[in-house]
């Protein structure tokens, strides 16, 4: 056999052998994932809608288990892990994106899995196609709807007056189940009062039917620690036997007496503090006020550098815990935390070691913290080495709602420019908003953020899904609440008022 006949032969059957031996070829895997993002149709400030097409079942040793959509801030999500966690079952082409961040752009990428972990995904974890280069997407800015007020109503508000409101749901099991308290202070008596919706459930709050209202709190007039009572903030508790509500407050007489003071009810309604009145209303019956003995001092601010933490002030402030995810905190087991208006020893004039652990040197209130200890009772101060550290620099009077995963948004009132802001409070860190939220009347009015103050913000879920709220005092004139800025569009009436998240 000629030598060419020969080669060609042997390079046949060298060929053939290879064929049998050799482990096959994976064939490629196409998928065109056509996924579309964008902000979701009635929650755009919190979440995006996702649509995409099906991924092959399988492929070579691929099997599909379901898919995972990975959204981050600043670019394209380079792994299954590089972002926000959205997963869904392998029979789905759609899903919500629930990122609770309002006015944030996110990059999207879809990933195909193998299992649930989605360690294994089909292709390459860097070049899954997601038609990249076209996904960017924004949410939209918070938009709240002031309930059933429009710009000539003048007897339309959940309570006449400004009075720095506090609510709660009563928790479930309790006395008033499903049913809203509402706490203020009066602003012509300056007494703390309360009342609750006759009526459970979500509703509208400006146009809702309410019990009597009953005074629950007051000054006690000679008494350094409690007389001056004012901005009360109140949360429902446990202690693993009783339920009750613990009622927080400021006092501030003058500096260096600014103590935040509390005092718990005796009943799981929230209306009788043991607060007796025989010795404190000089033979008045109109309030409550014998808080030595019942009450004490939450957060020490007494210009006792040693003993209050150098805080010199403390004042208006919300409990921050989800209450939607954990019910009612134990006070005797949990550690809740609160925020509230609070001053370093900056402003002593004698003693400035802590300017530089705060945020500005302006001499405003700042956003501190505060955690309890269960196993003391004590309130501690969120410390940057001896020096109480600021949250938020230079805004006061804080309403915190819960957000999944041990996050929070808290609104708060500027001091150098009268407006509401939103940040978020997770994992011990502290991330500011990219916008502020507008409010608008119910016939779509623009209000001012200068002219609303003093927010109270608050969630539930119910049949009808989450529903986000907040009161607050809304005002009616240029230098409401202090503003150095005009208050142009604003309320006819002073009072408290009940807005809506639209979106």
């Amino acid at each position: 056999m000629p030598f060419a006949a020969t080669r060609a032969l042997f390079a046949g059957l060298v060929y053939g052998l290879t064929a049998i031996f050799a482990p096959p070829v994976q064939a490629a895997c196409p998928w065109n994932a056509n996924l579309t993002f964008a902000p979701h149709g009635t929650r755009s400030s919190a979440a995006f809608a996702l649509t995409w097409s099906a991924a092959p079942l399988s492929c070579g040793t691929f099997t599909r288990a379901g898919y995972r959509i990975v959204l981050k801030e600043g670019g394209y999500p380079t792994s299954p892990t590089a972002g926000l966690i959205f997963n869904a079952v392998s029979a789905s082409t759609g899903r919500d994106a629930h990122v609770l961040r309002a006015q944030r752009e996110y990059y999207p990428k879809i990933y195909a899995c193998d299992n649930a972990a989605c360690t294994d995904v089909l292709g390459d974890a860097e070049d899954a196609p997601t038609n990249d280069t076209a996904l960017a997407d924004s949410t939209e800015p918070e938009v709240w709807v002031v309930s059933s007020v429009t710009s000539t109503s003048t007897t339309v508000y959940a309570q006449s007056g400004h009075g720095a409101p506090s609510t709660f749901f009563y928790p479930a099991g309790w006395t008033r189940a499903g049913k809203l308290a509402f706490y203020w202070e009066d602003s012509s008596t300056g007494h703390i009062k309360m009342k609750y919706a006759t009526t459970a459930g979500w509703q509208d709050f400006n146009t809702a039917s309410w019990e009597s209202a009953v005074t629950v709190a007051q000054s006690q007039p000679g008494y350094t620690d409690f007389d001056s009572i004012g901005h009360a903030w109140a949360f429902p508790v446990t202690d693993g036997l009783n339920d009750f509500v613990r009622l927080m407050a400021q006092n501030h007489p003058d500096f260096p007496y600014d103590h935040i003071v509390s005092v718990d009810s005796t009943n799981d309604l929230g209306n009788n503090f043991g607060l007796s009145c025989a010795s404190c209303c000089a033979g008045s019956t109109s309030g409550e006020c014998g808080w030595d003995g019942r009450g004490g001092v939450a957060v020490c601010a007494d210009g006792d550098y040693v003993q209050c933490d150098n805080v010199d002030s403390a004042l208006h402030g919300r409990w921050m815990w989800d209450y939607l995810a954990y019910g009612v905190p134990d006070v005797t087991a949990d550690a809740p935390m609160i925020v509230f208006s609070g001053e370093a020893d900056d402003q002593s004039g004698d003693l400035d070691q802590c300017d530089a652990a705060l945020l500005d040197n302006v001499n405003d209130d700042d956003i501190l913290l505060a955690t309890l200890n269960p196993f003391s009772g004590d309130w501690e101060v969120e410390m940057g080495g001896t020096c109480p550290e600021g949250l938020i620099g230079d805004f006061h009077d804080p309403g915190v709602t819960p957000l999944p995963g041990d996050a929070f948004k808290i609104y708060v009132k500027g001091w150098n420019n009268g407006v509401v802001r939103a940040y978020y409070h997770s994992g011990g860190s502290l991330e500011a908003a990219h916008s502020t939220p507008s409010f608008e009347l119910s016939d779509g009015t623009p209000i001012d953020n200068d002219c609303i103050a003093n927010i109270d913000s608050f969630a539930i879920v119910d049949g009808s899904g989450p529903h986000e709220g907040m009161f607050f005092d809304g005002g009616t004139n240029d230098d409401f609440d202090g503003s150095p800025y005009a208050c142009l569009n604003h309320f006819n009436t002073g009072a408290i008022y009940f807005a809506e998240l639209s979106n």
